[in-house]
């Protein structure tokens, strides 16, 4: 944790009078995220190569952490780090959430153009891993309508102001660093090779995954 709140966060610690007193950053908690998801990934190699239909190699590894550390990009729309002050943390009306408005960062057609909405598509194109992304989108553990491939899209335009740059600042260009974080971590992700695997079997019926 850090006492730095400018910085975008993804935690926060607050006094018995609900005021942020400390936050973990954005950047810090997705890394972390990775790196966990790098331990799961090795340890249960086997069985994911048995539901994959081959063993994982390092850049699969590789890419698949980095996908896992992506997963609360979306803390950086001004709707989510409003939540800082209490009361909006606590209002329904005003609590923005994290995953579906990615979508909008993704799909509004100005937003889209912004550097980082096309680096994440780079990375969900290039690594071929649509599917791994919007599962890693689902990572509270409900697939979202906005990352279907079904040509079924839920509502994302209500999060369109929540990326838009104004006097306020610009809430994509935060994704960046964050990404620039990742690539530094895991350079063999971005490097050229073979799509991110997809699943050929089921993972709870593939050999040493109940243990």
């Amino acid at each position: 944790m850090t006492i730095d709140l400018e910085l975008p966060w993804a935690k926060l610690v607050r006094d018995d009078d609900k005021v942020a007193v400390a936050a973990l950053p954005l950047i810090d908690h997705c890394l972390d995220v990775g790196e966990v998801a790098e331990i799961v990934l090795r340890a249960y190699a086997g069985p994911l190569a048995a539901a994959a239909g081959r063993a994982l190699t390092e850049q699969n590894v590789a890419r698949l952490s980095a996908l896992a550390a992506l997963h609360d990009l979306g803390k950086a729309n001004r709707g989510f780090q409003a939540r800082i002050d209490w009361k909006r943390d606590r209002s329904p009306k005003d609590r923005i959430g994290h995953t579906t408005p990615v979508a909008a960062l993704l799909i509004q057609s100005t937003l889209s153009k912004h550097p980082a909405a096309m680096a994440i598509d780079a990375i969900r194109s290039g690594w071929g891993a649509r599917e791994h992304f919007a599962a890693v989108m689902a990572h509270h553990g409900t697939p979202l309508k906005v990352f279907s491939d079904d040509g079924t899209f839920g509502d994302w335009t209500e999060f369109t102001k929540h990326w838009m740059p104004s006097a306020d600042g610009d809430p994509a260009a935060a994704v960046l660093p964050l990404i620039d974080a990742l690539r530094a971590r895991w350079p063999l992700a971005w490097g050229r090779g073979t799509f991110c695997p997809r699943r050929r079997a089921s993972l709870r019926s593939s050999p040493g995954w109940r243990r």
